[in-house]
C-alpha cells in the first residue's frame, strides 16, 4: 500500500453474505489489485484503449494443464495465458475463473488440482469460483488457506467460510465499475434471492455477473425477470466459449468454454446514453504463443510428481482373455520370422518411435500420455513401466493386430486357427479429436504407416 497515495480501505459490502475489504483510492474508487509477474514478451502490446475493462473468462479446465503435442496446431496450456492476459494492463482488467478444475478424483486428477492452483496464483487470477468438487479436493489438499486470489462457491455447505460472492471496482475513463461475481447453485432455492445476493453498492455504474450450474429456461427466466444480473456464465458443454442466446439483452448468457483452449473476453465499456456496452468473444490459446518459463517450470513440476509417485506402475492390469499373451513385435519379423518385411517396414515409421517422442518431452512416466505409446497398458504381460521389456514400447504389431501368443502357437504347430485375436485397437481410439488431426484425413495417415506388401488393401490392415 506505501506506492498508492491518498488510498485508504473501504469496506464493500456486494450482499449480506459476506463482507470484503479492499483498497481502494478516494477520488475515483478504483480497486489496487496486486498481479504476480507474468510474462514480459507482451507488454509491447498493451492495448491503450482507457475507455474499457476486459474480464477474462475461464473455466472446466478438467485437468488439461497443457496440450499432448502429439499433433501441430493443438490448443491451450497454461503456460501461454500470460501472453494474453498481459496484453491488457492491469488496472484494466479482471481474471475470473469458473471451477472444475479436474475431471475426477483420482491420485493424478488430485496431482492436477494443485498444479491447477498453483498456476492460477502465478497467471494473478482475481475471483476463483469453487465447485463442489472443488471445494472437497482444496480441503483435503488443505489448499485454502492463503491463496493470492479470492474464492467464491455456491457449496455453503461444504465450507460456509467461503462466500457466495466477491465485489472489485474497476475505473473506466472517469467513472468507476463495480462487478459483483456471484455463484448460486439453482438445487439450493437461492435464484430467488439474488436481491440479497447482490446487495446494494456505492454510487458507481454496477456490473453482476451470475456463475450458474444450470441454465435451464425455467431458471434463466427467473433470473431475466429480476434485471439484476447482466452476465450469467452458463456450464459448458463445448471447448469453445460462446453467447448461448444472441437475441436476449439482459443477461447475457455465455459460456467460458472447456479444457483451457480459449479464453473468453468480455469487453466492458460505459456509454453515457446506453450504460453498459458488453461485447464477449474468444481467444484461442494458440500454439506459437510464447511459453511463459515459470510455467513451464511448474508442468516439469508436475511430471516429475506423477513419477516419483509411480503412477505408471499403478495402472490396473486385466487379464488377456483366453489366457492370451503379448509377445512383442520383433518376434513377429525380426531375423527370420514371418513378417520380416513389414517389420522392417514398421521400423522406419512413427509408430515405431512413439515412446521415444514421450522421452523427449519428459512424459514416460504419465499413463494418460502413454497408454496409446506402448503395447497393451491396460493388460498383464502388456507395458508395465521403463523397466519393461523394450519390445513391449512403441505401437507395435500387437497394438493394431492383437495378442500374438495364439497366433504365434498356430504357426510353430501349423493349426489352421491362426487368425490374430481381440484386443486390438483401431486408429479413433488414439487418434482423437483432442490428440491429433485424424478426423478428415484418414486416408493421410494411412499412407503414413503402410508397411505390407500390395495387393493387400486398407481393410486387412488388422488381420
Amino acid at each position: 500500500m506505501s506506492g498508492n497515495k491518498g488510498c485508504k480501505l473501504r469496506t464493500i459490502i456486494p450482499s449480506r453474505i459476506t463482507v470484503y475489504i479492499a483498497a481502494v483510492c478516494v477520488g475515483c474508487l478504483s480497486t489496487v489489485i496486486t498481479k504476480s509477474a507474468l510474462s514480459a514478451d507482451a507488454n509491447s502490446e498493451r492495448s491503450l484503449d482507457v475507455g474499457s475493462v476486459t474480464i477474462f473468462l475461464t473455466g472446466d479446465v478438467l485437468g488439461e494443464l497443457k496440450p499432448c503435442g502429439c499433433a501441430s496446431g493443438q490448443l491451450g496450456g497454461f503456460e501461454k495465458r500470460p501472453s494474453i492476459l498481459e496484453k491488457v494492463a492491469s488496472e484494466k482488467r479482471l481474471v475470473i475463473d469458473t471451477g472444475n478444475f479436474v475431471a475426477d478424483d483420482a491420485e493424478q486428477d488430485i496431482i492436477k488440482f494443485g498444479i491447477v492452483i498453483q498456476a492460477l496464483s502465478m497467471l494473478g487470477y482475481d475471483i476463483v469460483n469453487l465447485t463442489e468438487n472443488d471445494v472437497r479436493i482444496a480441503e483435503e489438499l488443505g489448499l485454502l488457506e492463503n491463496l493470492s486470489f479470492d474464492t467464491i462457491t455456491y457449496a455453503l455447505n461444504e465450507n460456509p467460510e467461503i462466500p457466495a460472492g466477491r465485489t472489485r471496482e474497476i475505473q473506466i475513463g472517469d467513472k468507476c465499475l463495480f462487478v459483483t461475481v456471484a455463484t448460486v447453485s439453482a438445487e439450493t432455492g437461492k435464484i430467488f434471492s439474488l436481491e440479497e445476493l447482490f446487495g446494494s453498492k456505492p454510487n458507481g455504474h454496477e456490473l453482476n455477473i451470475l456463475i450458474m450450474n444450470d441454465c435451464s429456461d425455467d431458471v434463466t427466466q427467473h433470473i431475466a425477470e429480476t434485471d439484476i444480473v447482466d452476465v450469467v456464465i452458463c456450464p459448458s458443454s463445448s471447448d469453445e466459449p460462446l453467447v448461448l442466446d444472441a437475441g436476449v439483452e439482459k443477461p447475457l448468457l455465455i459460456t467460458t468454454g472447456r479444457l483451457g483452449k480459449y479464453l473468453g473476453r468480455l469487453t466492458v465499456s460505459i456509454n453515457e446514453d446506453k450504460g453498459l456496452q458488453l461485447d464477449y468473444s474468444e481467444v484461442p490459446v494458440l500454439e506459437e504463443l510464447p511459453s511463459d518459463e515459470g510455467l513451464v517450470q511448474l508442468y516439469r513440476e508436475y511430471q516429475l510428481m506423477v513419477k516419483e509417485e509411480g503412477l505408471l506402475e499403478k495402472v490396473i492390469k486385466v487379464p488377456l482373455p483366453n489366457g492370451l499373451q503379448y509377445l512383442g513385435s520383433t518376434s513377429c519379423g525380426f531375423g527370420s520370422s514371418c513378417h520380416q518385411y513389414e517389420y522392417e517396414k514398421w521400423s522406419q515409421k512413427a509408430h515405431a518411435k512413439a515412446y521415444g517422442t514421450l522421452v523427449n518431452v519428459g512424459s514416460q512416466y504419465d499413463p494418460e500420455c502413454i497408454r496409446c505409446h506402448v503395447v497393451g497398458l491396460e493388460y498383464e504381460t502388456g507395458f508395465v513401466s521403463e523397466k519393461s521389456h523394450e519390445d513391449l514400447r512403441n505401437v507395435g504389431c500387437e497394438v493394431c493386430h492383437g495378442p500374438g501368443s495364439k497366433h504365434m502357437m498356430a504357426v510353430v504347430t501349423q493349426g489352421k486357427d491362426n487368425q490374430t485375436s481381440e484386443p486390438k485397437s483401431a486408429c479413433v481410439d488414439c487418434h482423437t479429436p483432442e490428440h491429433s488431426n485424424y478426423q478428415g484425413r484418414e486416408a493421410e495417415y494411412l499412407e503414413k504407416i503402410v508397411h505390407w506388401k500390395e495387393p493387400n488393401q486398407d481393410e486387412d490392415v488388422q488381420k
